[in-house]
This record gives C-alpha cells, structure tokens and sequence, in this order.
C-alpha cells in the first residue's frame, strides 16, 4: 500500500513540475502576407476617370500558426503613383488615377514582424493591377 501511495506521490510531483515549466517563451513571429486579390485588371472608360480597389492583407503566423487580418495596420505603397494613388482614410483602398494605364502595377502591404519592436524586421506582401483604358470600344492604352 506505501508503495502504491509513494508511485502516486511520485506521479503528481512529475506532473506539477512539468506544469509549472513556462511554454517555450516565444512571441508570435509574422512570417509572410498574402495581399488580395492578387491579380486585379481594371478597365476605364475614360481618360481621367478614377476607379477604387481594395485590397486586403492577410499575415501568416508561426508559433501558434495562424492568420490575420491586416489590412489596417500595414503601410500600404504602389510603384506606380501616376497611375494608382493612395485612397485616403482606407486601409487597403487605392484609387486609379486615370492618366495612364499599366501591367503587373505593384501594390505592397509592409509589417513589422514583431510589432513590439519596430527597428526589426519587415515583412512585405504584393499584388499586381493591371489597368487599361478604352474610350469609345478602343483601347487607347494598356
């Protein structure tokens, strides 16, 4: 009976001590961004004329993986300032500008990947935009 007592006492003291140990200690760490829709075509019906896009931004987690939406806290960018703009007060939304058109436009999505330590690291999401405009069933540029 002592012996059946001291294996469960022995058990117990295993467990609490295996309980008591802190997880691995790791923060969650951003590893990628997914921007969508990653391929967008958009098509003007006039010079000038400006259309809106939005585009969302997904981070992909490592310890615990998971998936968030960040589309309101990355910095968003074009390459392509003559032909997209920055839409104001929108996370994600860009506006065409109507004065010229392009293919494979970049729109970027950049987090820090750790947001407790903004001098670390950047990760960066992309999508692409293509924008033609056709006045009057001709395409005036692509």
């Amino acid at each position: 009976m002592k012996r059946k007592w001291l294996g469960i006492a022995s058990l117990m003291a295993v467990a609490s001590v295996l309980l008591s140990q802190p997880s691995c200690a790791r923060s969650r760490q951003l590893v990628s961004i997914t921007v969508y829709p990653p391929g967008s075509s958009v098509t003007l019906t006039a010079i000038g004329q400006q259309f809106p896009i939005q585009f969302t931004a997904y981070g992909n987690y490592i310890h615990p993986p998971e998936t968030r939406d960040l589309t309101k806290t990355a910095v968003w960018a074009t390459d392509a300032p003559d032909i997209l703009t920055i839409a104001p007060n929108t996370p994600g939304g860009f506006l065409t500008t109507g004065n010229g058109c392009g293919t494979n436009l970049g729109v970027t999505a950049s987090v820090y990947t750790d947001n407790n330590n903004p001098s670390g690291n950047v990760v960066v999401g992309l999508a692409t935009v293509n924008v033609t405009i056709e006045v009057g069933g001709t395409t005036v540029c692509q």
